[in-house]
């Protein structure tokens, strides 16, 4: 917005409706508001705005994600949160855009995980190379998720490696079952099942779960088909 970049908040403000259904319209008014020293009504509306946005956001949001946070309306669990799912869903611009708000260690980690993406057998096989902690746990599941539809029997191979000298948790473990069992399901391998019935009904992904279903429809494995329907009505 040229007016926001020339900092002439009043006129800004004053030429921004005050309802409006464009996120990003309504994120510079909340910025104005900041910038005009109103911040109780700044944080108001943007509490409202990030709330009611569970994706990433744009430019002018950010910033107001950085306004929540100094006001400590966001701490940092929920913002490291709002990355975790950016990052799930490819977001990668979003989350280092609003990681900036975090220690460095944290603004690090969302750089490694960004190289992932963009690398993530060159990476993965680095990670696990490297000593082992929590962060580098979730970027090599986030890894191998990435590579298993392209570079199956890659991910399969570093997963198994993986395994043998990490603690990964059920739940990370799930993650790159169902991805891997997803390929497996996708090419019609006879396997697809069995793998898909051994990762814990509480921790398959929706995805998997849909899957498993249409298998074992097609299997007349109808155990199966109630323990996928079962864990998709827990999802809703």
């Amino acid at each position: 917005n040229k007016m926001a970049a020339t900092h002439n908040w009043q006129d800004l403000f004053n030429g921004l409706p005050p309802e409006h259904s464009n996120n990003s319209i309504q994120c510079y008014r909340a910025l104005a508001l900041s910038k005009l020293g109103r911040v109780t009504d700044s944080v108001t509306l943007g509490t409202k705005l990030v709330n009611a946005t569970k994706g990433g956001m744009n430019a002018p949001c950010t910033e107001v994600i950085g306004i929540l946070h100094e006001a400590q309306v966001l701490d940092d669990a929920q913002l490291w949160a709002r990355i975790e799912q950016a990052m799930e869903e490819n977001q990668v611009t979003f989350a280092q855009a609003i990681s900036r708000f975090l220690p460095i260690e944290k603004q690090l980690v969302v750089e490694r995980w960004a190289e992932v993406r963009r690398d993530p057998k060159t990476q993965v096989n680095k990670l696990l190379n490297t000593p082992d902690s929590p962060e580098n746990r979730d970027l090599i599941v986030y890894g191998l998720r990435r590579m298993a539809n392209k570079e199956w029997g890659n991910a399969q191979s570093l997963w198994q490696q993986a395994q043998n000298t990490l603690p990964f948790t059920p739940a990370q473990h799930a993650k790159v079952e169902s991805e891997l069992a997803l390929w497996e399901a996708f090419r019609h391998k006879p396997d697809a099942l069995a793998r898909l019935r051994a990762i814990p009904d509480s921790f398959r992904t929706p995805e998997a779960n849909a899957w498993m279903v249409r298998i074992a429809l097609r299997e007349e494995s109808w155990q199966d088909v109630l323990s996928a329907t079962a864990s998709m009505d827990a999802e809703t």
